[in-house]
Formats: C-alpha cells, structure tokens, sequence
C-alpha cells in the first residue's frame, strides 16, 4: 500500500501519483487496501506506539469505519493475541451509545492484526480541554455521565479499560447538544513497557 505524504489519502502499489495533488506516493506498509473482503482502506489519519488508523468504509453497507493496524511487537506470544482478540469478542457483543462499538477484526499475517471500530465524527475531550479550559461545569457532568454509562456497559461485559483518559473520550458536540463515546477499551488493554503482553480482567 502506498501514502500521499500531502493529502494522506492511500493507493494500490502500482500507483505512482496521488489523484488528488499529483504528489508522488511512498510505501507506506504490506498491507491490501482492502481487508477481509469487506473494509476499504481510504486515508491515514494517525499513528504511535499502538499503530497506524485509517478511515475507511465498510463496503457491506457503506459505513464510515476506522481501521486501526496493529504492529505486531505489541504481542510477545500467541497467547497475548488470544487474549486481545478474546477482548474484542466480548467488545463486539456490547450495545452502548457511549462506547465506540468494535465491528471487526483480523489479521494480515500470523501476528499483525486490524481492528475496525465505528468511526467517530468530532473530536476528544483532550482536545476540548485544549480550547475551551475550564469547560462549563454542566457540560462537563453531561460528558462524564455519558462516559460513565458507557464504562459501566463494558464493566458488565467483564472488560475493564485501564487507561481511561481525556484522549480516549471522544465529543459530537454537533446540534449544540453533547454526545461522548468511551474509546480504545482492548487497545488499552495492550501494555508495551510489559513486553507486549496483554492483560485481561484477572491480569
């Protein structure tokens, strides 16, 4: 797969130029453009420690999704992927408003895995935080009480999120009106500094 380094937007090996601006493409990672014959990979929208996200659709229903690739260093065994992909099952099965819901996931090869999620219109609290500090104390209860509603969901599903954060709360303050969604609950069950392990709710 290859990356316009201007507008990001991604295209099939054998393309040489971006559509859009006619920069030329870069290698970006060996991955198709279209995962498990459902998810189409349309642009990169960020990056870290726990992969590369790309928005794209889901060509079953034209859905907005977000597709997030996971490198495989996270894992330091295949029961650490077990444990994640246990995690994402239990995910998947919740039904919230306030959590963004797991849709999919797979794996390009024998440890690199995708993950596809609801993909979320707005921004995160951090980001609110960052332009609007102290936000009103009314629409900071709304927030928290929406994001409580969606960890107490998980909570009975046995999945814990262990790095609950301003980054992973994520606003549609769209309509004048506020809408949060708790994000990353299974990415945040990934822990790096422990040699790539990942912990589960007795962990």
């Amino acid at each position: 797969m290859k990356e316009c380094t201007v507008c990001n937007f991604c295209y099939p090996d054998d393309v040489e130029h971006c559509r859009n601006d006619n920069s030329s493409l870069v290698l970006s990672l060996a991955c198709p453009l279209l995962l498990s014959n459902r998810y189409q990979i349309k642009k990169h929208i960020g990056h870290g420690r726990l992969g590369r996200v790309y928005y794209g659709t889901d060509k079953a229903n034209n859905h907005e999704v977000s597709i997030r690739i996971l490198p495989a260093a996270l894992f330091s065994n295949q029961q650490a992927i077990d444990n994640f992909t246990a995690q994402l099952d239990a995910l998947s099965q919740i039904r919230d408003t306030h959590i963004v819901q797991v849709l999919g996931w797979g794996s390009l090869d024998s440890s690199n895995l995708f993950v596809i999620t609801d993909f979320v219109q707005g921004q995160s609290l951090r980001d609110e935080l960052n332009k609007h500090h102290p936000i009103d104390l009314a629409k900071a209860i709304e927030i928290m009480s929406q994001a409580c509603h969606g960890v107490a969901s998980a909570h009975r599903a046995r999945v814990l999120h262990r790095d609950l954060k301003p980054d992973n709360i994520f606003l549609d303050l769209s309509n004048g009106k506020v809408h949060a969604r708790v994000a990353d609950f299974a990415i945040a069950a990934i822990h790096p500094s422990r040699g790539g392990s990942v912990v589960t709710d007795t962990g």
